[in-house]
């Protein structure tokens, strides 16, 4: 009601049982602002339970290497361009898309997937690495 185009919810840190995320998508998904939020940890099985209950933004925390933000990206989008599996959580297509795969392709162009990085270990040729993985939208450094 305030205009905002997305809000980011902190799951890293965040008091988070299953239902809570779920019902913070409910009410961003009412109010049409895109619900953002920096998971617990970049696991495919973590990744993709926050993106089922319809997270469109995802901040994958301690990423070091471009192989953890390789494993990040493959999580967070259907093939071709990712390894994301197919469920039938509350984020898939609501009867909106005509097919699976037309959902699929749309939700691939609509996620944002943010690598956080963190540490020493991200400086120099990694952090060119890591900067140059497909599927990672944008990256949030930090100072060592």
């Amino acid at each position: 009601m305030a205009g905002f185009g997305f809000v980011h919810f902190d799951g890293e840190h965040g008091p988070f049982t299953p239902d809570i995320p779920d019902n913070f998508c409910r009410v961003a998904e009412a109010a049409d602002i895109t619900p953002i939020t920096r998971v617990p940890d970049i696991e495919p099985s973590t990744t993709l339970r926050f993106l089922d209950w319809g997270i469109m933004g995802i901040m994958g925390p301690h990423i070091t290497i471009s192989e953890a933000a390789r494993q990040f990206a493959d999580a967070c989008r259907y093939v071709p361009l990712g390894k994301r599996s197919f469920g039938s959580g509350r984020g898939a297509h609501f009867g909106k898309f005509s097919s699976t795969i037309e959902y699929m392709e749309d939700f691939n162009s609509e996620v944002l997937v943010i690598a956080q990085l963190r540490g020493p270990q991200c400086l120099g040729t990694h952090l060119y690495d890591i900067l140059n993985v497909y599927g990672i939208d944008m990256d949030q450094g930090r100072r060592p």
